[in-house]
């Protein structure tokens, strides 16, 4: 899988895409909609990048986290070893195994588009998430604007993989690229967390659109 062949460079590549920059867009919604505590849920936790913001801003919420990849896991455990109110389990989004309601709020940034149901697991957020809760889905996607697509194009399949790693990693990075055109649009993901009941607030775009964050509560 290429999430685990990568991990241990993974954060490498997120520091030269400014990714902290739109995790503490998430941070700052949380707060907006009045999560300040309770229980969180990161879905897809990946290397723990997301949750080393929200232990830091927000000290007296349990964040858990959530990944497939046991070698994301291993990082991320390392990563966030001086927070006492951060677990981690490895698990499938897709199947969760939480009862209805566990949760306050869930968040997933640049996951849902590696499932191999986004619906499945998106249903799975409405599920885990109690009446009143929040949810924060921020993913990549191909621009709508067709006079954007051959600059896009130029940066995620030339000069992405170069910048994070080089020829030596291109083929996880090829992965990554594929996963994000083969991935639904940003309406067709709100559409989804709709019919699952969640009410959508805000769509917010960054990069042209080759990144959307949704918002909604349940």
């Amino acid at each position: 899988m290429a999430y685990n062949e990568f991990a241990y460079f993974y954060d490498e590549f997120n520091g030269e895409a400014d990714y902290d920059a739109l995790y503490g867009y998430i941070t700052d919604e949380l707060k907006v909609h009045g999560i300040t505590d309770g229980i969180l849920a990161d879905l897809g936790c990946g290397t723990g990048d997301m949750l080393e913001l929200l232990a830091e801003r927000y000290p007296g919420m349990a964040l858990v986290g959530l990944d497939f990849s046991p070698n994301m896991l291993q990082v991320a455990k390392e990563r966030l070893a001086g927070f006492a109110n951060v677990s981690l389990e490895q698990g499938d989004a897709m199947h969760l195994g939480y009862a209805d309601g566990s949760f306050d709020c869930v968040v997933s940034a640049f996951a849902l588009r590696n499932m191999a149901s986004c619906e499945r697991a998106v249903g799975e957020i409405a599920r885990v998430l109690r009446p009143g809760g929040v949810v924060c889905c921020m993913d990549s996607f191909v621009p709508e604007c067709r006079a954007l697509l051959p600059l896009y194009r130029l940066y995620f399949k030339r000069l992405m993989p170069l910048i994070g790693g080089g020829i030596s990693r291109r083929r996880e990075y090829d992965w990554l690229c594929r996963s994000t055109e083969d991935f639904v649009s940003a309406e067709e993901l709100a559409g989804m967390l709709r019919r699952s009941g969640i009410a959508v607030t805000e769509k917010r775009s960054f990069m042209f659109g080759a990144c959307v964050c949704i918002v909604g509560r349940k």
